[in-house]
């Protein structure tokens, strides 16, 4: 199966199940000593009063695991766009897919790319994210009321002698256009909609009916710890106070699951069965 088509596939899985939203905030600032202490009065409270402290408060005790994470594909899963970050070729580059040429290149620090806008007329964006690293890295942009959209044109990461580092586009096989539904200005690449509870951590979706805009936030980019753990503010004053032994203090306890699996119920993977030990 050629890399597009086995990529559009998990895309339009994936966009099936999670209907979420997003646009661009400041990540939560990770706590200081001084917060810790106030972290204490959390003990006892009900859970919607915990909250999230950041993966770098995470990171203070258990350093080896914050350390491993850095190099995951959770860390990787979206990111500001850097030098470190950034994987596809952005040094003037023009390439053209379905009669649209696209221009990538940089101006100072902000990765830009020239390409038709939702009417079809040239038009220049800012990369706001980059979104996932391998097998491809997608690049994502905000256009107007907090809708963030995913350039359909991706950055094939893999090594050039199996065929990738180059662009591509997602669906080089069918006429993409500005009136095509899968163009990328259009609701199947809208990322708010279709990836982002997935991609970040503590999502929170904020969409407004009235005027169809989004004021989406999140504690971290990223897939970070509390994304699977739940917020740590009840665990970390625990732990300040030696109360451990009493719980965790998250609400969601280490998963014994065997593997993860989409219910149409819910909105991201979750886990199911058991582990064999004695495997």
């Amino acid at each position: 199966m050629k890399l597009s088509n086995y990529i559009v596939t998990l895309i339009v899985i994936a966009g099936a199940i999670a209907t979420v939203v997003y646009v661009q905030t400041t990540a939560t600032l990770p706590a200081t000593e001084s917060a810790v202490d106030g972290m204490l009065a959390n003990v006892g409270l009900p859970d919607q009063d915990l909250h999230f402290v950041g993966s770098q408060t995470c990171g203070t005790c258990h350093a080896n695991q914050y350390q491993q994470w850095q190099e995951s594909d959770h860390f990787k899963a979206m990111q500001l766009p850097t030098t470190s970050s950034v994987l596809g070729d952005f040094s003037d580059v023009t390439v053209k897919f379905h009669q649209i040429e696209s221009r990538f290149y940089q101006l100072d620090d902000k990765y830009l790319v020239d390409t038709s806008d939702a009417q079809g007329k040239l038009k220049t964006f800012e990369i706001k994210h980059t979104f996932g690293f391998y097998p491809l890295q997608q690049y994502l942009i905000e256009t107007q009321k907090g809708h963030v959209q995913a350039l359909n044109i991706a950055w094939d990461s893999r090594p050039k002698e199996e065929g990738g580092s180059q662009w591509f586009h997602l669906r080089e096989d069918e006429l993409i256009t500005p009136e095509h539904p899968f163009y990328w200005t259009k609701h199947f690449q809208n990322w708010n909609s279709r990836c982002a509870d997935c991609h970040s951590t503590n999502l929170q979706r904020n969409y407004d009916i009235s005027d169809n805009s989004f004021n989406t936030t999140f504690s971290e980019t990223n897939v970070a710890c509390e994304a699977c753990h739940g917020p740590a503010s009840k665990h970390l004053a625990m732990a300040k106070s030696s109360e451990l032994d009493q719980g965790s203090g998250f609400k969601v306890e280490k998963s014994t699951a065997l593997q993860w699996q989409f219910s149409p119920e819910q909105d991201i993977a979750r886990p199911v069965g058991q582990r064999n030990d004695d495997d």
